[in-house]
């Protein structure tokens, strides 16, 4: 058996300007990957132990950051890891904290619960990772309030949802789901308004598949507070899931000004789209339902038991 063989390496990363990045990274066998990424070099397939930042003052190294400054033009990057979180809840988890932080390029497999957790933060990207395999949620979302975005993620065997976007303490705003896989999850995506509004996201541009419940599903709880609106959700392939896209409102959960275009749906076992609600308050209302290729699904392409949506 060949003998693995394990050392540290310190690479430095020169940047315009005479600035370095320093990395510290794990070689196996003497090889290292990497990918360009804004014209420099970027490890990918290094492992790193599960990564946890709760405060301001532990985006460093020995959390995984390898580059930044945590303002809007130079956020901090935590990129290029490979995360076994078996054994832990998380894969990497952001909270409490006011930084920029992009997290890109890592590979996350194997946690108990969720691969990444963000809560009660913002200014957050998510950008050409791999989730797999994950007792619940590939990515889960709570308290976050602007310019949270998740982009050319590949999101695979969740138990629960793909992205779990839930407003149980505060109310949420400004999420981007961009242009991500989503398969073989119990839900593709899930925005949740148990006890806080969800308002002014998108979703757009996902593919989303093989799913054992929906490929999106919106619900509301109890509308006096409890308020989902304006989701765009726009130019996605969904298809192979229970339905496409579920809105559920939960006595009286208001979900108004939502958005559903330009999709492609098909092939899913049931409703290609299904507006439905749980209690006497007709409150899934005023949402807009225009130019999807709607085809091949197990029962209606568009059903509507509820509400006032204009197709």
């Amino acid at each position: 058996e060949m003998r693995k063989i394990v050392s540290m390496a310190l690479i430095v990363i020169m940047l315009l300007g005479g600035m370095a990045g320093v990395v510290m990274a794990s070689v196996e066998n003497g090889q290292i990957t990497s990918t360009n990424v804004g014209g420099y070099q970027i490890l990918s397939g290094v492992s790193h132990a599960p990564i946890e930042i709760t405060n301001d003052s532990q985006f460093d190294a020995a959390h995984g950051v390898v580059g930044g400054d945590g303002s809007e033009g130079n956020p901090y990057r935590i990129e290029g890891w490979d995360i076994n979180a078996s054994g832990y809840t998380y894969g990497i988890h952001i909270q409490d904290t006011t930084k920029y932080v992009q997290i890109n390029n890592c590979n996350i497999s194997g946690s108990d619960s969720n691969g990444v957790v963000i809560q009660t933060t913002n200014c957050i990207q998510i950008t050409n990772t791999t989730i797999d395999n994950c007792g619940s949620n590939g990515i889960y979302l709570s308290s976050v309030t602007d310019t949270i975005s998740v982009s050319n993620t590949n999101i695979s065997n969740c138990g629960s949802s793909g992205i779990y976007v839930y407003a149980g303490s505060n109310s949420i705003m400004g999420v981007d789901l961009l242009n991500n896989n989503i398969d073989h999850c119990n839900r593709g995506i899930y925005f949740f308004a148990w006890s806080y509004p969800i308002r002014n996201s998108v979703i757009s541009g996902n593919t989303i598949h093989h799913c054992t419940n929906e490929g999106v599903r919106l619900q509301s709880y109890d509308f006096t507070t409890r308020v989902i609106e304006n989701i765009l959700i726009d130019n996605n392939e969904i298809y192979s899931n229970n339905n496409g896209i579920y809105f559920m409102d939960y006595y009286g959960g208001l979900i108004r000004d939502c958005t559903i275009s330009g999709n492609y749906i098909h092939d899913n076992v049931n409703y290609g789209i299904q507006l439905d609600r749980y209690g006497s308050v007709d409150s899934v209302v005023d949402n807009q339902i225009y130019q999807n290729t709607i085809e091949n699904n197990g029962n209606y392409g568009i059903y509507s038991e509820i509400g006032r949506a204009h197709v």
